[in-house]
């Protein structure tokens, strides 16, 4: 899964979206990768909110989505990279 913004529109404001994940466990949203010096431009929520904040540096951002196991159901993974260009 994949989201791509522009960097021009990310120099005069912030934007954000939600991942829209759903499980039958509890999710986790966890932000694995930035480019370099740019963990301080994205953030998420425990909802899945994921917020670029203004000045958002170009390249690849990548977000793991975990769905926790049970007696019931597996544990699984999912990486949302979100594109900066």
């Amino acid at each position: 899964v994949s989201r791509t913004y522009n960097a021009l529109v990310l120099k005069k404001k912030a934007v954000s979206f939600s991942i829209g994940a759903k499980a039958e466990t509890s999710l986790k949203y966890k932000v694995v990768s930035t480019p370099s010096g740019g963990s301080k431009y994205i953030s998420v929520t425990k909802k899945g909110k994921v917020t670029l904040k203004k000045g958002a540096k170009k390249g690849t951002y990548k977000i793991r989505v975990t769905a926790l196991g049970t007696s019931e159901y597996k544990k699984a993974t999912k990486t949302i990279k979100v594109n900066i260009s």
